[in-house]
């Protein structure tokens, strides 16, 4: 049995999508969101993100553009939140 490397795999697989338009049919873009400036906030973006598509907030991503002042807010409010559903 001849074993590809997992570049060719990789093309291959990526070759064969492109051709169904499987990119362009799954692919939503949104633009102005906030962006992390660091390495060790991604949590608190995923869960902020998170959070304002479960709660379908209409939200006006530009007004929030810079998430990263806002980030100790955020972190107190996600380790308040944890300490809430501690059960002692």
């Amino acid at each position: 049995m001849i074993r590809y490397p997992i570049q060719n795999t990789r093309k291959f697989v990526m070759k064969f999508l492109n051709s169904l338009n499987f990119f362009s049919q799954y692919h939503h873009k949104i633009s102005r969101i906030p962006t992390q400036s660091n390495e060790y906030d991604c949590e608190i973006f995923v869960c902020k993100y998170m959070e304002r598509a479960i709660l379908r907030k209409k939200m006006d991503w530009t007004s929030f553009k810079d998430w990263q002042k806002y980030m100790p807010k955020f972190r107190a409010e996600f380790g308040y939140a944890l300490c809430l559903t501690i059960k002692m």
